[in-house]
């Protein structure tokens, strides 16, 4: 019996001892594993704070170019021609009428005429014994400048005649004459004469009754006397 006992009792302890044993291992192991995750935490910490941080750099948005508008191209209207209308300065002039020879006045070869214009000073300035009927471009016909004989103020109205010989070849001819001034620069509208040189022995006439106005001659020096317009006509 007390065999029995004493081989119960050394069991007892013997699991008691084993009990002890154990809790201790799991306690030391415990142990071990706390201390293994601290020391691997801070490991880690020291390691986040000896990184530098990364810096987030802005994203580069994109420059968007203007928009180019689009290229308009004008359209250039068609105009209408129309008359040209001198400026007013001090020298001007208007053509009023045809005195003599209409225009396509039939003309035989070589015959003499005399074309005679109605004009009025229509500038700021007055005409004196200075300014003449001068040629200006086209068929000259033998016609010769013609000075004003006396001063025509402004706004007053004057025939003016020149001399033309008919050229020999059968045609139309046209010429152009205009006023110049003293200073030798022409002016004002174009007086023009139109012929048709022709075997017509027809005598040219005027287109118009002859009035009061002045008429200049055709002569290349100043005249203080006033001739009326003459025609003479040469039948072949």
């Amino acid at each position: 019996m007390k065999k029995s006992l004493t081989l119960i009792s050394i069991m007892v302890l013997f699991v008691l001892l084993q009990s002890c044993s154990s809790n201790n291992d799991t306690e030391k192991q415990k142990a071990s594993a706390d201390q293994i995750y601290t020391s691997v935490a801070g490991s880690l910490t020291a390691q986040a704070a000896s990184q530098p941080t990364a810096t987030m750099k802005p994203e580069s948005t994109a420059t968007v170019a203007p928009t180019q508008a689009p290229l308009v191209i004008p359209t250039l209207a068609q105009v209408a021609p129309t008359t040209v209308v001198n400026p007013v300065g001090c020298d001007n002039l208007a053509y009023i009428s045809d005195v003599t020879i209409a225009d396509g006045t039939v003309i035989t070869p070589g015959a003499t005429f005399t074309k005679t214009w109605r004009v009025q000073n229509t500038g700021s300035c007055d005409w004196t014994t200075g300014y003449q009927l001068a040629f200006s471009t086209g068929e000259v016909m033998g016609g010769s400048a013609v000075y004003i004989p006396y001063t025509i103020p402004v706004g007053k109205q004057i025939d003016l005649s020149v001399k033309l010989t008919a050229p020999t070849k059968l045609g139309t001819y046209k010429g152009y004459w205009k006023l110049k001034n003293p200073g030798g620069s022409l002016f004002g509208s174009n007086l023009y004469v139109e012929i048709v040189v022709a075997n017509n022995t027809a005598t040219p006439t005027s287109t118009f009754t002859p009035t009061t106005a002045a008429t200049a001659t055709s002569t290349t020096q100043p005249s203080a006397t006033t001739a009326p317009p003459t025609e003479t006509t040469t039948s072949s």
